[in-house]
């Protein structure tokens, strides 16, 4: 059976043909090779990169959260015996310190029973030593023996009550602190345990806060503070504890900073809310612009630099701290060379040329110190 070809189909061939003939007669072949050495000189020039040398800085990051300073220990005044009141010596808002005399009662009463069971005391002593001396030359027996002893006893007892009366007398401060009110009058007559008002104790004061999950672990009992209240007020302290067990709600720890009370601290300073910055450790780190971040295959974070030997490398970062003009990074040496513009275009392991910029970010990183912090710091 004969294959009938159409015209079409002898165009194509006839084509095929010359073509094929003219490839294999040579002619063309001195464009097309120069054509392949052009586009291999071509591929072998190393892409051009922007860079910049960065140079590491010692750092102090610092984790902020917010708090409160929290209600301190409390003071009641309290009359301990039905007494009559002979002079109020304190007022309200007056700051206290411990062994200070606040109230004081009539002593009048205080006196004369001070003086009447010391009578006693004396006279059951020489009782009980002229029982002792009786009973030796068989003029008493020992049962009253026992009993002068006895006697002796209570009037010791009886004594030593009337003492704490009278140092009852005088009701005093056992805190530093400031009287936050008290309500009583001269030669008022007062019942046993009336609260006649109410001292807030200065000692010490301390800001509450929470930690998140990231941080927690990052923060140690005794590591300094400072906190920054609403008001204004700037003070210092240290972490005195952190709690070990979340709240379930948040998956948040509590904890609280102690600042030792000074003159200077103002008084209106309880319940107000304050910004709490925890300082962590120096550490060495960049100063760079955040656009330079990328993400690898992996999803890790980092940036691409370029080695000694002109070649890309990815670095992993982690970042310590952030400010309005760029971040800080660390993971890296304390040198290198930052590829600036063109990272999207080349990939770890590539050859490049470095063109240093002018001017970089890094160039002139601002001043970082705890005092100054501008912006939450980030710590992962």
């Amino acid at each position: 059976m004969k294959l009938k070809l159409s015209t079409g189909q002898w165009i194509a061939s006839f084509i095929l043909l010359s073509t094929t003939t003219w490839m294999v007669s040579g002619k063309g072949s001195p464009d097309a090779v120069a054509l392949f050495k052009e586009n291999q000189h071509i591929q072998q020039e190393p892409f051009k990169v922007a860079v910049f040398d960065s140079v590491a800085e010692p750092i102090q990051p610092l984790i902020e959260t917010n708090g409160i300073t929290a209600t301190p220990h409390q003071q009641p005044i309290v009359v301990a015996l039905e007494t009559k009141l002979n002079e109020i010596l304190v007022k309200a808002g007056d700051h206290v310190k411990p062994g200070q005399v606040l109230v004081t009662a009539d002593l009048t009463l205080e006196n004369h029973r001070t003086a009447k069971t010391a009578a006693i005391l004396e006279q059951r002593r020489l009782e009980y030593k002229s029982a002792q001396s009786l009973l030796k030359k068989n003029l008493l027996s020992e049962q009253q023996l026992a009993e002068a002893l006895s006697q002796l006893k209570v009037a010791e007892q009886a004594a030593g009550l009337a003492a704490r009366s009278y140092r009852l007398s005088f009701i005093r401060s056992y805190v530093h602190g400031i009287v936050e009110h008290i309500e009583a009058y001269n030669n008022q007559l007062i019942p046993s345990g009336t609260v006649l008002g109410n001292i807030v104790e200065t000692s010490v004061i301390v800001v509450k806060g929470s930690l998140a999950e990231i941080t927690v672990n990052k923060v140690q009992v005794g590591d300094r503070a400072n906190i920054q209240l609403k008001s204004g007020e700037k003070l210092s302290g240290r972490i005195r504890f952190i709690s070990p067990i979340s709240h379930s709600e948040t998956h948040t720890f509590d904890f609280e900073v102690e600042i030792p009370h000074s003159e200077n601290h103002p008084d209106s300073i309880y319940g107000m809310t304050a910004t709490i910055q925890i300082l962590q450790p120096f550490i060495l780190a960049h100063f760079i612009s955040p656009a330079l971040l990328q993400l690898d295959d992996q999803g890790t974070m980092g940036i691409k630099t370029v080695n000694d030997d002109g070649l890309v490398e990815f670095e992993a970062v982690t970042i310590v701290d952030s400010t309005i003009d760029g971040i800080w990074v660390s993971g890296l040496a304390k040198n290198e060379r930052v590829i600036a513009q063109g990272f999207g275009f080349v990939n770890h392991g590539d050859q490049v040329e470095s063109i240093y910029e002018q001017e970089s970010i890094s160039s002139t990183p601002p001043k970082h110190s705890a005092s100054d912090h501008p912006i939450t710091a980030t710590i992962n």
